[in-house]
């Protein structure tokens, strides 16, 4: 049975943020009501008023849906008391936020109907089973492509989200059906799990597996044998073999799933 998780295309609502902003703390600290407006600001991530008088105002990006409950324990502890410790947490994860373009959603320029598999199919399901349906982006099939060398393997893409577009791509290698379509929906879920948990910013680097990510994606029905497969599928791909009923003992190899990332522009 598969089990939808407890996130949207948009993760947290205003109303869920306000209300965790709201909650009564443990400690005997000063309740204040808070209000919350969420924005696509690029420049202000996040601005908090707080009069003598009357509720408190917070001005956030929208990406703080996404954010860490601890991040938003801070800042409600920040409200409450200007702790500036609090705040320095507060500002650490707006800093991360690593925002993207916003988007329509274009046609594809590729086909998602291939000789075994229908990728416009698989995304429909695993939209509505894991996303309820709220995900919105386009998926194709992509271009024949050579695996790429890398400083410690060859390695090759099975697939890669292009956040500017809001489109998900899948290698054609996939498209037979020695590939078991239990491995392919698992791809399409791990792309479209991007357009719910957006990058993190860090330094200098930018992290397409954030935590929260990671969390999410372990919640994934057999996602322990969907990533014991990963080792074996990669292999036949390399080596232009088309694998059968993939086996693989996870306790003696690491898996390794490689995707690209369009540059953050």
């Amino acid at each position: 049975m598969q089990q939808e998780m407890d996130f949207g295309e948009s993760g947290l609502s205003e109303q869920a943020i306000v209300a965790l902003l709201n909650e009564p703390a443990r400690r005997a600290w000063p309740a204040r009501p808070v209000r919350v407006t969420l924005t696509r600001n690029r420049i202000s991530m996040i601005s908090v008023r707080v009069p003598a008088h009357g509720p408190a105002h917070v001005r956030m990006h929208e990406a703080f849906r996404h954010a860490p409950r601890d991040v938003l324990l801070a800042l409600r502890r920040y409200i409450r008391t200007r702790q500036r410790a609090a705040w320095r947490e507060v500002g650490a994860y707006a800093r991360s936020i690593a925002v993207a373009p916003t988007a329509a959603v274009p046609a594809p320029t590729g086909s998602a109907k291939g000789s075994a598999y229908d990728l416009e199919k698989i995304r429909r399901e695993v939209n509505r089973s894991f996303f309820s349906g709220r995900v919105s982006c386009a998926i194709e099939w992509g271009r024949q492509q050579n695996g790429r060398r890398t400083r410690r393997r060859f390695a090759l893409d099975f697939g890669s989200w292009h956040a500017s577009r809001r489109l998900i791509r899948i290698h054609p290698l996939l498209d037979d059906p020695g590939v078991p379509e239990a491995f392919v929906r698992y791809i399409v879920f791990h792309e479209m799990l991007h357009a719910v948990v957006p990058p993190l910013r860090s330094g200098e680097r930018v992290l397409a597996h954030p935590p929260q990510f990671r969390a999410l994606e372990r919640g994934y029905p057999d996602f322990k044998t969907m990533r014991a497969m990963t080792r074996e599928i990669l292999n036949a791909m390399l080596a232009k073999q088309t694998p059968c009923n993939p086996s693989f003992d996870s306790r003696t190899q690491k898996m390794s799933l490689r995707n690209t990332r369009e540059s953050r522009k």
